[in-house]
């Protein structure tokens, strides 16, 4: 089961909880229980225009030019792009669902910018051009 989110916001140098629906997720649990609190101020995950730019226009364009299906170029731009090392130092490459908005941005200008200089290809921005509706995501 997926952990709600609830909003608060900070008064007099205090947490204020704005969502009554946290007391009653509360109620579930008996009294006394510890429970682990996580503060942080909240992020816009990438959003589904973005996904369905990256896939629809992006990867589209850069999948017709080259030949390679939209998954090959998906995972190709992925390892490029995303790729980080681990505490541990393996690679691996993250879910690109994890990314900000402005992170999905810096991501898809970072694919325009490598398809223009590898193949002298021009993928328009999200605001000059219709994106599919359709278009994949995965």
């Amino acid at each position: 089961m997926p952990t709600p989110k609830f909003k608060a916001h900070i008064e007099n140098g205090l947490p204020v909880i704005d969502d009554p629906r946290l007391v009653e997720y509360c109620k579930r649990w008996d009294e006394g229980t510890v429970l682990d609190v996580i503060v942080k101020k909240p992020s816009k995950s990438i959003s589904n225009p973005q996904l369905r730019y990256l896939y629809g226009v992006v990867y589209k364009m850069i999948s017709d030019h080259t030949g390679y299906t939209i998954d090959e170029v998906d995972s190709l731009l992925k390892w490029k792009f995303l790729r980080r090392v681990g505490s541990r130092g393996i690679e691996y490459v993250p879910s690109k669902l994890d990314q900000t908005t402005i992170e999905a941005e810096e991501y898809a200008r970072k694919c325009r910018e490598w398809a223009a200089i590898a193949f002298e290809l021009y993928i328009p921005l999200p605001n000059e051009c219709e994106i599919p509706e359709y278009a994949l995501v995965v």
